[in-house]
């Protein structure tokens, strides 16, 4: 290691303080002593500066880490240790300073892999992602095997709307890191936007596997099954995301509607009754409850319902349908034509209105 001591000695030292803090490597405070201790003794060892400023960071002192990495980099010239300033200020939100920092490294070492996805990391978080993008493409040039690389290529891929590329690189990820719970997740969500219901629910199953107390993972694996009509299951997981985050309105309005197309009205009922409560403007919601109590036979209830979900979206063809339905069962044929109308205004393929208009006009 390079250093420059008052005295032979000293050195020695330096490098018996610099590699007992080595083989503790645990953050501690006892660890941060040993390092200071090298460098008391050895004012010029850019490693122990470095690695000092790593276990400021693990302590939450960033303000301290920054002025050792700061130090690592003026004596060492090293393009990791720069990057690794650079990074830091990223961590802290300065991006000004993150990025002169990164574009410094990338002027010494082009090819600096750390300094490469920091900068594309600062540019997404400044909407750049196009060239987030090109940084990306490159570090991946120099390494084709970093499966944190390929997952953030794919989340620039994502935000750019290229679904494809994306899924391509979360496919990569997972390649590279099996176990990697944000590879597994996102791959599966974005399998979901493409329709690919079956490859999202063995992609959401296994990121269940690696994290089993995540309520995201499992609201995503009941939306997947639902969409393959796999009710059970699909209830299974909402029932399990809400066991872990009784507060989501999300999984319970799931829930409530895939207890709907088991037939369990009723505890569709008072599962959408708890969604609404916990967020009282989702149009989803009253839309799902008024369907459910238009099962029921509770009219009144239905009606009401299904004119608040309108007043949140009056752009829903299914539930001016199903408003036209209640009307209908009330024999008010005029206020449920006007609504079958409406609905197929607004889905001329909705064959549910198709019939129901029918029955009008035949």
């Amino acid at each position: 290691m390079p250093s420059t001591c008052f005295a032979e000695e000293d050195c020695i030292e330096a490098s018996r303080l610099f590699r007992e803090a080595v083989e503790l490597s645990d953050g501690s405070n006892e660890e941060e002593k040993m390092y200071r201790g090298a460098i008391e003794v050895c004012p010029s060892m850019a490693e122990a500066y470095f690695n000092l400023g790593v276990v400021l960071t693990k302590q939450g002192k960033l303000k301290e880490a920054i002025e050792s990495h700061r130090k690592a980099a003026e004596l060492s010239g090293n393009s990791d240790f720069m990057a690794a300033l650079a990074n830091l200020y990223l961590k802290q939100g300065l991006l000004d300073e993150a990025e002169v920092e990164f574009e410094r490294t990338l002027e010494k070492d082009p090819n600096c892999k750390k300094a490469l996805a920091g900068l594309s990391v600062l540019m997404s978080k400044k909407g750049d992602w196009a060239n987030s993008q090109k940084l990306l493409e490159k570090s991946i040039e120099l390494d084709n095997n970093d499966a944190s690389t390929f997952f953030n290529l794919a989340v620039v891929h994502q935000h750019l709307g290229n679904w494809t590329k994306a899924i391509s690189s979360y496919e990569r990820a997972v390649e590279l890191d099996p176990v990697r719970f944000e590879a597994r997740f996102y791959l599966g969500l974005a399998y979901q936007q493409k329709s690919r219901f079956v490859d999202a629910e063995k992609q959401l199953v296994e990121a269940a596997r690696i994290k089993p107390e995540d309520p995201a993972v499992h609201r995503a694996l009941g939306l997947a099954y639902e969409k393959l009509a796999d009710y059970e299951r699909a209830e299974q997981a909402f029932r399990r995301a809400v066991d872990l985050k009784p507060e989501d309105a999300v999984s319970l309005l799931n829930l409530g509607i895939v207890l709907m197309n088991k037939n369990q009205e009723g505890l569709a009922e008072s599962t959408l009754k708890k969604a609404i409560e916990l967020n009282p403007d989702v149009a989803q919601a009253f839309a799902a409850l008024g369907w459910a109590q238009l099962e029921l036979g509770k009219h009144s209830d239905a009606e009401r319902n299904l004119r608040r979900a309108l007043e949140l979206d009056a752009s829903d063809p299914q539930v001016h349908n199903n408003l036209g339905v209640l009307y209908q069962r009330l024999g008010r044929n005029e206020d449920a034509t006007k609504e079958f109308r409406t609905a197929l205004r607004l889905d001329p393929k909705l064959e549910i209105a198709q019939k129901n208009l029918q029955q009008f006009t035949q």
